[in-house]
């Protein structure tokens, strides 16, 4: 048999990383589920960095949580955030990027994929819109997934409005505190009259938000062929997806073959009403995926659990419908599956595209389809048990109502309001994510739950909780937001416990010069001043007299900004001094540089003022 024809293999941070020349100057990301780890390298690429989280530095990471803070927002699933273990204590700092969907799963999920990023450029002003959407999640998750990469027009008069983006950033921002940097009314205007260039090959184009106001299922007819690739299915779906066909043809559909084998037990007739394949490699049940729920007629969900799946880079997670009807050719691709639920109530987004001479899709499409297994369906079904610690994580994800209070050193957690206690006897465990300490016992519908002392910089508002019954158990990284607020001094604390006296001075210098900073990776462990353990030791280079000069000569505005930095290290020197946490060549290099600030950065700040005044 011939060889699978490859997918195009693109890097989705790479679409997020802004060309030379421009930078992010708003932008908003939404996702079902998120790895802390991915959401990290994320920032790093729209801080015009790394791409991929091992490429880059703690200074560079640093760089990126101060430009892109008020700038950028992810929102993401309740209860659907994975918790990376050996993380430094600086990805506490995520509490100021990441956000939450509070939508009930039992009923719907917040389930789209996709991004909007205003991108400027500081040499002239000009502004340029970029968006994506398509099935990936911001996992680590290898499967093959299918995407659409948009830019604006160059030209006013050709490319196509989608109005949709201007909804879907809309639906999101319902999820911000008011803390957060957004669009403004009259950036989503603006979003709504952006022409965006259509994909090569493409005549038309439209995007559809889906948010439960309406039934979106497509109802073509009279189809000549039709390849349907979703990881989950409905009966009721498949059935509509057979009535598509021209008489005597059958639509292709590639699913989990879980999936497919509990749906066509329940209506065995789909068996001969389509053509039923199945991934060459399929994730294994209960796994990657949210169970499949038993009632007839009724999705399984499409809520992937989205682990980190290095063995699977062969398994399909792509949501894609393409139909071909004479000289029609159309393909709908985003994050909907082929059920009812995904387009009757969830939160979805997806785009149709119709080809406008030879068809763009096609090859590589039939070729999955030549090579995909066929679906033989067992003579029996398991039995499928529910699952008592998912279904009581969905409830805590929507009912259980906490936040943190702070008194001096002491963090306490507070519940204002528990669901009914289930009949089964459970447990409920809550853990600092960035701290290695032992997860707490938090006893159902018990009030206050006393987390222990924790430092400033160890305090976040996502917490790791954790539902244990007998020997299964499942753990998510949940927001009890602190009441007041965190203020900036956290922020501060968690940069200087991360980068320490070193860290911070290769910061300054590389804000000065945009030299190539000697910082370990940003996740290398046991670094950072303060963590336990040997420490990360950076080389060692001091900002210098004549950097100081020639920013002060070329880029007056950048010294500036220098300055905010200078002024952060400032209110860490005494604390060091205090800790005893300074080595000598520390002390030394410090005080050499706050000498040279003093002496020279100071008179130079401010003359900078007084120009840009």
């Amino acid at each position: 048999m011939s060889e699978l024809i490859d997918w195009p293999v693109h890097s989705l941070l790479a679409q997020f990383r802004p060309d030379p020349g421009w930078e992010v100057d708003r932008a908003c990301f939404a996702s079902y589920s998120a790895d802390v780890r991915v959401v990290t390298a994320a920032l790093l690429a729209l801080g015009g960095h790394a791409g991929e989280p091992e490429l880059g530095s703690r200074v560079q990471l640093i760089q990126a949580f101060r430009k892109l803070r008020g700038r950028v927002n992810f929102v993401v699933q309740r209860g659907r955030i994975h918790w990376p273990r050996n993380l430094p204590k600086v990805a506490a700092l995520l509490d100021r990027f990441l956000f939450e969907a509070r939508c009930n799963e039992r009923v719907r999920s917040w389930h789209p994929k996709f991004a909007l990023m205003r991108w400027r450029r500081p040499d002239d002003g000009a502004i340029t819109w970029r968006a994506w959407l398509g099935s990936r999640n911001l996992t680590r998750d290898l499967s093959r997934d299918a995407g659409l990469l948009l830019t604006e027009e160059t030209y006013p008069a050709s490319g196509h409005a989608l109005p949709d983006f201007a909804r879907a950033v809309k639906a999101l921002q319902l999820h911000l505190p008011q803390r957060a940097g957004r669009f403004t009314e009259a950036d989503l205007e603006a979003v709504s009259a952006v022409r965006w260039a259509p994909p090569k090959g493409i005549g038309a184009m439209n995007v559809h938000w889906l948010d439960g106001a309406r039934d979106a299922f497509p109802k073509p007819n009279s189809q000549r062929r039709a390849i349907v690739i979703s990881p989950f299915v409905d009966a009721a779906s498949m059935k509509a997806a057979s009535g598509w066909m021209q008489s005597g043809k059958k639509p292709v559909l590639l699913a989990a073959e879980p999936e497919l084998a509990r749906v066509c037990a329940q209506a065995p007739k789909l068996t001969t009403e389509l053509d039923l394949c199945t991934f060459a490699t399929a994730p294994e049940e209960g796994a990657p995926y949210e169970p499949a729920t038993p009632e007839a007629n009724v999705d399984a969900g499409d809520a992937e659990r989205e682990l980190d799946r290095s063995d699977e880079a062969r398994a399909y997670h792509a949501k894609l419908i393409y139909l071909r009807s004479g000289n029609d050719k159309r393909l709908w691709l985003g994050s909907p599956n082929l059920t009812q639920r995904a387009w009757s109530r969830n939160f979805e987004i997806v785009a149709e595209l119709t080809a406008a001479g030879r068809d763009p899709w096609g090859a590589v499409l039939e070729d999955l389809a030549k090579h995909a297994s066929r679906f033989e369906p067992a003579s029996v079904v398991p039995a499928e048990k529910k699952d008592l610690v998912e279904e009581l994580r969905k409830i805590l994800c929507v009912d259980l109502q906490c936040h943190q209070e702070r008194s001096g050193d002491s963090v306490t957690l507070v519940a204002t309001h528990w669901p009914e206690a289930p009949e089964d006897r459970v447990e409920v465990l809550v853990g600092l994510p960035w701290v290695e300490r032992k997860p707490l016992v938090w006893d159902w519908g018990r009030e206050r739950l006393s987390l222990g002392e924790l430092k400033l910089d160890e305090c976040s508002d996502f917490l790791l909780f954790i539902v244990r019954k007998g020997e299964d158990e499942c753990g998510w990284l949940m927001q009890a937001q602190f009441r007041p607020t965190l203020k900036a001094d956290r922020d501060s604390a968690a940069v200087a416990s991360y980068l320490g006296p070193d860290g911070y001075l290769n910061l300054i210098k590389e804000e000065m010069e945009s030299a190539k900073s000697g910082a370990p990776p940003w996740d290398a462990p046991n670094g950072g001043h303060g963590d336990a353990g040997a420490r990360v030791n950076f080389e060692i280079g001091l900002p210098t007299l004549e950097g100081l000069l020639r920013l002060s000569l070329r880029e007056p505005e950048r010294l500036i900004a220098v300055a905010s930095t200078v002024a952060m290290l400032e209110t860490e020197v005494a604390k060091w001094d205090m800790d005893d946490a300074l080595a000598g060549q520390q002390r030394l290099a410090l005080a050499a540089f706050r000498r040279l600030w003093k002496e020279v950065g100071e008179p130079l700040t401010e003359k900078a003022r007084g120009t840009d005044a």
